[in-house]
């Protein structure tokens, strides 16, 4: 018989799956907050996902639920007294209408340099890139017109 240090969980094949992308596949990194979306389709007809938190570092969560098939649901985390880069796992849950369910662990780490004091807001993970505005040239001076005399 097999041993239980060899045995590993065995997951129903219907169970809801997690979508990649948009969740990451093992490992998400980002400066100085993660923000990402999780998302898990359900198998069965009619099914309803939702996904949940299961664990992870301490004021990270979960926002934006919705629940259908797919289900998904926004991760927030802020890390604070941030003093250079970590990395923290974090779990979640997926669980159809039937009950079945399904775990997915992802290795965040936050960078952490350059990121605002603890109370600050963070700068965004994502920038979109912005077509640069045009500088307002400095106003000159008009210079009174001469008046031309009249041509002939």
């Amino acid at each position: 018989p097999p041993s239980l240090a060899s045995a590993t969980a065995v997951v129903d094949p219907m169970a809801p799956s997690f979508v990649v992308p948009p969740t990451p596949a093992g490992t998400f990194t980002a400066q100085c907050k993660a923000s990402f979306t999780v998302q898990a389709l359900g198998l069965h007809q009619d099914d309803s996902i939702t996904i949940s938190l299961l664990s992870g570092p301490s004021g990270g969560q979960m926002s934006s639920p919705v629940t259908s098939n797919p289900g998904s649901a926004i991760y927030n985390w802020s890390p604070t007294n941030l003093a250079g880069a970590t990395t923290q796992h974090v779990c979640f849950q997926a669980e159809d209408r039937t009950g079945l369910k399904r775990t997915k662990c992802i290795a965040v780490t936050i960078q952490g340099t350059g990121c605002p004091a603890s109370g600050s807001p963070s700068p965004p993970t994502q920038q979109v890139a912005q077509k640069p505005q045009p500088q307002p040239r400095p106003q000159q001076q008009q210079q009174p017109q001469q008046q031309q005399p009249p041509q002939q």
